[in-house]
């Protein structure tokens, strides 16, 4: 309590302020680029778990165990299945190279899908996935196969209604696979169609959605019981460009928040040194009052801990509040 007097003595005295000054712009700037850097890190998470369309997705060379479900699901976690493979579709006489892709109850765990109800029609987001006997298609397909909703399509050894046109997928995969026209179905009709047997270009995934411990110990213990037989997928993965434009972001406000740190220092350098030399009288006096070396260090030390509380709360703060002000600022652009 004898510290925090003495310090307040010296605040009145007009000693402290450029250093109490100091030491709040230094905490600001740290902490105002670190709240800012998690929220962009959040943000940027919870988008590539929508472009997953899960928190995390299994990938597997052959037909889901239904074991692996139930034990996800005993977990706490949501699933989901989706099986995609290029096939051909028929209506008639013609006939067109599709990316097919079959879809469980819950399909997507993250983001939404979105159709056209007909041609032309606006947008809506479904309330699940395709009825079973029925597909969604992308636009594409209609003038390349000469059909419209309500019209029939074989594919393999299944005949699918057009239900609907597929205008948004949050996980449509990129590279070749991705180029062709997409048909979704429900994941029931799978086995009817025919199509997947051994050696079949099929990619089986298992999405889960859920609590990352959870996540964590299912997929853990499943990659040591199968070793390199899975796949895992995970959000982090996905937009590996959009992932590198943020973590040079993240550095460029750390140097920005470094630089500010070191123009602090030389001030809190420059004060220091005149508040030292302002301390000789009074430390004087003290020892020849009989205070010991040890009090002395003990009272020195305790007002520039005060002194660093009290900053840093109003630092942080500041830095709290500066962050919401930068992130603003940035909103519409993340």
């Amino acid at each position: 309590m004898l510290a925090l007097r003495l310090l307040y003595r010296d605040w009145r005295g007009g000693e402290l302020r450029l250093l109490a000054l100091a030491l709040i712009i230094a905490v600001a700037a740290v902490t105002g680029v670190s709240w800012l850097a998690d929220r962009v890190a959040g943000a940027t998470e919870a988008r590539a778990a929508d472009l997953l369309a899960a928190d995390r997705a299994v990938e597997y060379p052959r037909r889901i165990p239904d074991d692996w479900q139930a034990d996800a699901e005993s977990r706490g976690l949501t699933t989901a299945r989706t099986a995609v493979f290029p096939t051909v579709v028929l209506n008639d006489a013609a006939s067109r190279l599709v990316s097919a892709k079959a879809v469980s109850d819950r399909y997507p765990l993250r983001g939404s899908l979105r159709i056209q109800p007909r041609a032309g029609a606006e947008e809506v987001v479904p309330d699940g996935i395709p009825a079973p006997g029925t597909a969604w298609i992308e636009s594409r397909l209609l003038g390349l196969l000469d059909v419209s909703v309500g019209d029939t399509l074989e594919i393999g050894a299944q005949t699918l209604e057009v239900a609907g046109i597929l205008s948004f997928e949050p996980d449509r995969g990129q590279g070749f696979g991705g180029l062709a026209p997409r048909l979704m179905f429900n994941h029931a009709d799978l086995a009817a169609t025919e199509l997947i047997g051994e050696g079949s270009r099929v990619r089986h995934k298992l999405l889960l959605a859920g609590p990352r411990p959870a996540l964590d110990g299912f997929t853990d213990q499943l990659v040591a019981r199968e070793g390199n037989a899975v796949e895992i997928e995970r959000p982090s993965e996905q937009g590996r460009g959009a992932s590198e434009i943020i973590e040079q972001a993240k550095r460029f406000l750390g140097l920005a928040a470094l630089l500010t740190v070191i123009v602090a220092g030389v001030a809190v350098l420059l004060t220091v040194r005149h508040y030292a030399e302002r301390q000789i009288t009074g430390v004087a006096v003290m020892r020849a009052i009989g205070a010991t070396r040890r009090q002395v260090l003990g009272l020195v030390i305790g007002k520039l801990l005060w002194l660093g509380l009290f900053a840093g709360a109003i630092g942080a703060g500041l830095g709290y509040l500066l962050h919401l002000g930068m992130l603003a600022l940035v909103a519409e652009l993340l």
